[in-house]
């Protein structure tokens, strides 16, 4: 009851990865309309829909998530992963914590999951890059001497223009 309404995914498996309990944040991380929707789909079917990566965009094999880590007893296994429901085609991003749930002879029963969705901070951390890009490029590119400096005076950009004024390589 406590975990249906929080604003994070809660998602519980059982030893052979099928989802036996799932709040509605998680089942729309997911791409379903209900918890129930979810909760009646094969594990196989569920992974199925998704293209999977790791935060830098290189595929991850399903062994690595967090879930199935924990599935296999690692206490404390964590990821920022990157996925594109196949259908829809729109990247998503997600921070997942995972922690396995040991009966009385210490042997795995079920793993609990933590579904924080980043997408939107994640999309502002790229339009900052590319802005940062764009911004480095143009001042690269411009006819004038630019030098710019941190709140220390340390040079911490010189373009073209500047470096044969002065003398001074990027590097120094």
């Amino acid at each position: 009851l406590y975990l249906r309404d929080m604003a994070n995914g809660v998602v519980v498996q059982d030893q052979h990865s099928k989802i036996i309990y799932a709040n509605y944040e998680a089942a729309r991380l997911m791409g379903y309309a209900s918890s129930d929707a979810l909760l009646n789909t094969p594990p196989e079917d569920i992974v199925a829909r998704y293209e999977i990566f790791d935060e830098f965009g290189d595929p991850l094999p399903l062994g690595s998530l967090p879930m199935r880590l924990a599935l296999l007893g690692m206490r404390y296994p964590e990821a920022v992963l990157r996925y594109r429901i196949k259908n829809a085609g729109e990247e998503y991003w997600s921070y997942i914590k995972s922690r396995p749930i040991f009966d009385e002879k210490g042997n795995v029963q079920q793993a609990v999951s933590l579904l924080l969705d980043i997408t939107e901070l994640k999309r502002a951390q790229q339009a900052l890059t590319k802005q940062r890009e764009q911004l480095r490029v143009t001042l690269r590119s411009i006819g004038d001497a630019v030098i710019a400096t941190d709140a220390n005076g340390s040079v911490t950009f010189i373009n073209p223009v500047a470096a044969a004024l002065t003398g001074w390589t990027e590097q120094d």
